[in-house]
């Protein structure tokens, strides 16, 4: 406070808002580390598979909200929840590679089905419709994650299916730029409201701020809309050109390895960081500091370089190529 000549309080609060959207780590890391094993269990079993989740999340469901058991428990459902839309891709994928899927056909019930469920929940059930926190009061869907946070995501699954036939058209058109948005979109999520902070900062150290709801900030707008997006797209490739520099985390697919101690204990550790951060926050100096020393222990847990050969640098890896049935042009879907 004392070296800022504007209004120091932006700063604290900037600070406790940037670190929150690391804990998608807690739930992404420990599903892509596991991915291949869900797949499989998805693409064999998938009525086993998402219904258990489905019927595991509604217990807990009824025990929190119809049973008055403690709201913790809740927290055990946290994977189940969203470990349901990774589920219900790897049916997809498995359906996509062996032929006889409908998509549009199979999206749209889908769709209809589970957003007529997510539709009971609310009105008969109690349920939010939010899926963010932000109605005072109202039953969170988010923290902890619930049935009809599951319910939702196989709703999107199912129209992603309708859709997904023009969307193989734009990935075919614009590949190479659908292939960075998709390297990007963890990053920009992760870093968002990082930049959103560090350019509120800048008010704190005395750089001028029209007054809200006047004609000087809407004409300022696109100038701070920029200036955001500017620091968040550094702070993405930045992220990026260390990730490509050391490489995937882990064996490399192509080799067909299974991860060692190291890579478990690196996704452990970055989980219980992502979770920590999401749950906590930095509300103290020494919480920062434990935080980024686990991020920063899970980093060098999961960066080992890989050298790739002179052949490897110059003839990307495909490892399988996919006729999707039902099209007649022939074209082909190439799955990394």
């Amino acid at each position: 406070p004392a070296l800022s000549p504007g209004d120091s309080g932006i700063v604290g609060d900037g600070a406790r808002l940037a670190p929150p959207p690391l804990w998608f780590l807690a739930a992404s890391v420990p599903v892509v580390a596991g991915g291949r094993g869900l797949a499989r269990l998805a693409g064999n079993h998938p009525v086993l598979s998402i219904g258990g989740c489905l019927a595991a999340l509604a217990v807990l469901d009824l025990a929190r909200f119809g049973l008055d058991a403690p709201s913790w428990i809740g927290w055990i459902g946290f994977g189940l929840a969203w470990v349901v839309p990774w589920l219900a891709g790897g049916w997809w994928r498995h359906r996509v590679e062996h032929g006889g899927l409908d998509e549009r056909r199979v999206g749209a019930r889908l769709a209809v089905v589970f957003t007529a469920v997510g539709v009971v929940l609310v009105h008969a059930f109690g349920y939010s419709a939010a899926l963010i926190d932000v109605v005072p009061g109202a039953r969170s869907n988010t923290t902890p994650p619930t049935l009809y946070t599951a319910v939702v995501a196989l709703s999107q699954v199912g129209v992603l299916l309708v859709v997904a036939r023009g969307l193989d058209r734009m990935g075919r058109r614009w590949r190479h730029l659908w292939d960075r948005a998709g390297e990007a979109a963890i990053g920009v999520y992760a870093w968002h409201l990082t930049a959103l902070a560090l350019c509120a900062a800048a008010i704190a150290v005395g750089v001028p701020s029209p007054v809200r709801v006047t004609l000087a900030w809407w004409l300022s707008r696109p100038l701070w809309w920029a200036a955001v997006l500017a620091v968040a797209f550094g702070l993405v490739l930045a992220t990026d050109r260390v990730r490509r520099r050391f490489g995937r985390a882990g064996p490399g697919p192509e080799r067909g390895e299974r991860a060692g101690p190291r890579q478990c204990l690196g996704v452990i550790t970055l989980t219980a960081a992502g979770a920590a951060v999401g749950l906590e926050g930095p509300r103290e100096t020494p919480m920062a500091v434990a935080w980024t020393a686990l991020f920063a222990m899970s980093w060098w847990l999961l960066s080992e370089p890989r050298r790739a050969g002179p052949s490897e640098r110059r003839k990307p890896v495909v490892l399988a190529e996919v006729d999707r049935p039902g099209d007649g042009r022939g074209d082909r879907d190439r799955l990394e």
